[in-house]
């Protein structure tokens, strides 16, 4: 809420926000309003199956990539994403490939996304993005490919959003702003 009335200051009225880590979550403004899923679930992307991959959540997660990463080296030991992310950096191509994998997942999954409610603006957030330029990347260039994205069907990706860490607790302040303004979300 926070992020499409003050980020964005209202200049689109189809906002996606999606927050990637150990869930992923998504916040939907549509027409100004806000989306609501079944019973107020926000991982309703996270629950989408894609065909011959499964749900996005079991693919795209911190868990899924550290535990494809660990099981590929045959590591024993717990694996941290940020590890993973490390490896990557410095040029471990099983890394690369199970970051790139899990974010063209997910690009899969927010082109859909993006396609079915028309979002002009999308903020991608969370460890996963936070932590890795490559997944934001692959992510990012997989929905550019998939939807052919130019000049007249431009949508708007912001990494992180206009409150990064603190867009969630925004939101909820912007949410009783907004109601005792008597702005209908």
């Amino acid at each position: 809420v926070a992020e499409c009335y003050y980020g964005f200051k209202n200049e689109f009225k189809n906002v996606g926000y999606f927050n990637c880590g150990s869930n992923i979550r998504t916040g939907i403004i549509l027409n100004g309003k806000i989306l609501r899923a079944r019973n107020d679930m926000e991982d309703a992307l996270g629950h989408m199956i894609l065909k011959n991959y499964g749900t996005i959540q079991d693919c795209c997660s911190e868990g899924a990539i550290t535990k494809k990463f660990a099981a590929e080296n045959n590591y024993l030991s717990e694996v941290r994403y940020r590890d993973v992310c490390t490896a990557a950096s410095s040029g471990d191509e099983l890394a690369q490939n199970v970051i790139k994998e899990a974010a063209y997942i997910l690009g899969l999954g927010l082109a859909n996304y993006i396609m079915m409610l028309d979002l002009r603006a999308v903020i991608l957030s969370g460890l996963l993005i936070e932590n890795s330029k490559l997944f934001y990347d692959t992510c990012i260039k997989t929905v550019i490919e998939k939807l052919n994205i130019n000049e007249k069907n431009k949508v708007i990706f912001k990494l992180g959003g206009f409150f990064n860490k603190d867009a969630i607790s925004a939101g909820a302040a912007a949410m009783v702003v907004e109601k005792y303004l008597d702005n209908n979300f």
